[in-house]
């Protein structure tokens, strides 16, 4: 075969491969969330596939009630997705538990089987679950200072086992060992780690959803 010819042929499938890679943007992603999707699959965090977007209503709520959480669900059947929110709290108690306060997503809810990936407001990423009678507790990893008040740029994304998270643009949580698989609801959710007043307030706002088909 002709140096010409091959030169075609590796040309093609360049192109072919591009326009692969542009399916998870044909729809309405914001810049910023593309780039940041773009990361993801660089560092094999997610494949590349066709995704479907969706925009989703800011949330703000508060909660009360120490060492428990609730959550607000948003969307019903999801396994595989990538999130992205502004993430803001502020904590009505200036000595809560740390390591048992913050805002975060829940995923693949299923009958009180769960994930719930957060940002605490001891400065760590927590991932928690229950799987049957079991609390399922992954390693920790910081994102930045303890603080009781502040607001951070989130994207979790879920792919099969993996999940990762970056904050303000960097991945500060990585992990291939999800428990739980099975496509479930996808929501909010509080974590309280304080009874005073208000206990601690959460929003959620520019929040938006890749879905994968």
């Amino acid at each position: 075969m002709s140096t010409s010819r091959w030169f075609i042929i590796l040309l093609g499938v360049l192109i072919l491969l591009l326009s692969v890679s542009a399916v998870v943007f044909a729809a309405e992603g914001s810049d910023s969330f593309e780039a940041d999707i773009m990361k993801l699959q660089k560092n094999g965090s997610l494949p590349t596939r066709t995704w479907s977007y969706s925009k989703i209503d800011d949330f703000e709520d508060h909660w009360a009630q120490m060492y428990w959480y609730r959550w607000n669900s948003f969307k019903e059947d999801v396994k595989d997705f990538v999130i992205r929110a502004k993430i803001s709290w502020n904590s009505a108690s200036d000595t809560p538990q740390w390591d048992s306060s913050g805002c975060g997503f829940i995923f693949r809810e299923n009958d009180g089987e769960h994930l719930r990936a957060s940002l605490f407001l001891d400065g760590f990423v927590h991932l928690k679950g229950i799987q049957g009678f079991d609390d399922l507790s992954y390693q920790k990893t910081p994102y930045g200072p303890a603080s009781l008040t502040g607001s951070k740029n989130v994207v979790l994304s879920v792919y099969e086992n993996r999940i990762s998270m970056m904050v303000d643009g960097k991945v500060v949580f990585k992990r291939s060992d999800l428990a739980l698989k099975d496509p479930g609801t996808l929501g909010f959710v509080i974590d309280s780690g304080t009874n005073l007043g208000d206990g601690i307030q959460c929003k959620f706002s520019d929040v938006e959803l890749y879905v994968l088909n």
